[in-house]
Parts: C-alpha cells; sequence; structure tokens
C-alpha cells in the first residue's frame, strides 16, 4: 500500500468509525502482509464509498 492509501484510509476511519471500516483496515492490513497487494483493499473501499 502507498502513503497516500494508508493516509486516506486513517482519514476515513476517523471520520466513519464503524465495522466495516475496521474491517476494511484489518483486511488491508493482512492482505499487505501475507500477499503484498492491495487488491482487496481497493475493493473493499469501492464497496464502502458506494455504500455510503
Amino acid at each position: 500500500m502507498t502513503d497516500f492509501q494508508l493516509s486516506y484510509i486513517s482519514l476515513y476511519c476517523f471520520l466513519h468509525l464503524t465495522f466495516e471500516c475496521i474491517l476494511l483496515f484489518l483486511i488491508c492490513e493482512v492482505g499487505a502482509i501475507l500477499i503484498k497487494w492491495d487488491y482487496e483493499c481497493t475493493m473493499v473501499t469501492r464497496i464502502i464509498e458506494t455504500e455510503n
């Protein structure tokens, strides 16, 4: 993940402290560690943005 993505997610979480946001952050962190790939992060972020 890039610094921009991390800061964006942090800001998003700060503004929308919800279960979905926490789940998104965890998925991103675990995904970045395990597969070093942010596709799931991007997908989940788009889904959440679409719902709001």
